[in-house]
């Protein structure tokens, strides 16, 4: 099965399909929550989709007909069928499992398959979505979504929908999650769903809110784990991610690290350009930040100069940020990032 993902999942799509890469949602989001903060550009929104207990809740037909609809074997759904849904379940209580029943719906968490099966699942919402864009006229594409037919972003179960802050395409969206959640059994959580609204868009929002019933949501987003921003990346936004990291690294001050581990942590942390050479070197092969960040910079550029067919920020970068094979934006905190790579 994940050997044909590629070939079932929209670019859209980059949770568990070979070839293609969380970072991509996130260099996108970036580029496309820009200048949300700018009255002179024209209005759009974004929304941020909490699925309520996404893989408890998928109905085991509606799999079924996920599976069908994707041209899957019989003989191969029979099978899927019987690992999800013939496992029973046991209630720990005070340490120790108490009965056994049977589920109903849902994937297991921890199956090696239950993320490929999620991913197929979500694809149905895109086709539902797409759908209703190609059939209602009255649908408008987020500012510098049109060409790349660009209107969700998806993670599992990490959901953006973008479009035009407009009443057509919003209930469009609402309609479109509605069919879904009839269908699949996946909810959106309407206490942790979110509008978010450019600045430009102010004079909608009541209207916009009230189709939806979500709540309002701004940016700093905290999507994937990183903070997506109308603007440059400042250190203050990084604070979150730096205060995790120095919690990990307060945990070799604990009583286990004897004083002569200490004292080689001290020793390891002095002689820094020691410890990021290769073991084979005599180091410690501890990757030296700088040195991997402008690898992976130049992995993006590398992405990008051989266009790479699998991502969709690739394909979003050749229709509005390169011009004559150059990085023309200079709005675009990642190309400042990329462009300075030596």
């Amino acid at each position: 099965m994940r050997s044909i993902l590629d070939t079932l999942i929209s670019p859209s799509q980059n949770a568990f399909v070979p070839g293609r890469s969380i970072g991509d949602n996130v260099l996108l989001a970036q580029e496309l929550f820009c200048g949300y903060n700018q009255r002179n550009l024209p209005p759009r929104c974004a929304l941020k989709v909490d699925l309520r207990k996404a893989y408890d809740t998928v109905e085991w037909d509606f799999l079924k007909a996920a599976l069908t609809l994707f041209g899957f074997p019989e003989q191969f759904i029979q099978w899927i069928a019987e690992c999800v849904t013939t496992p029973s379940y046991s209630v720990c209580i005070n340490g120790a499992p108490h009965g056994f029943f049977r589920g109903a719906r849902g994937l297991r968490q921890g199956d090696p398959m239950s993320p490929f099966l999620f991913v197929l699942v979500m694809e149905v919402l895109t086709l539902i979505l797409r759908q209703r864009i190609e059939q209602n006229g009255g649908f408008s594409y987020h500012w510098r979504c049109e060409a790349v037919q660009l209107f969700q972003l998806s993670f599992a179960d990490d959901l953006l929908l973008f479009s035009k802050a407009e009443p057509n395409s919003i209930q469009l969206f609402k309609d479109g999650l509605m069919d879904f959640a009839e269908l699949s059994g996946l909810q959106a959580n309407l206490q942790k769903s979110h509008l978010i609204l450019s600045r430009s868009a102010a004079a909608s929002r009541d209207s916009l809110l009230a189709i939806l019933d979500f709540q309002e949501g701004h940016l700093p987003l905290r999507y994937l784990g990183l903070p997506l921003l109308a603007s440059r990346l400042s250190i203050s936004d990084c604070q979150p991610i730096l205060r995790k990291i120095e919690a990990r690294i307060k945990g070799w001050e604990g009583v286990m690290l004897s004083f002569a581990g200490r004292v080689q942590l001290i020793k390891s942390v002095l002689s820094a350009l020691q410890v990021c050479r290769p073991v084979n070197e005599g180091g410690l092969g501890i990757r030296d930040i700088h040195s991997l960040n402008k690898g992976l910079m130049s992995r993006h550029l590398w992405r990008i100069i051989s266009h790479d067919s699998n991502s969709i920020w690739v394909s979003w970068i050749f229709h509005y940020r390169l011009q004559n094979f150059g990085l023309d934006d200079s709005n675009s905190e990642g190309y400042l990032g990329m462009a300075q790579v030596d």
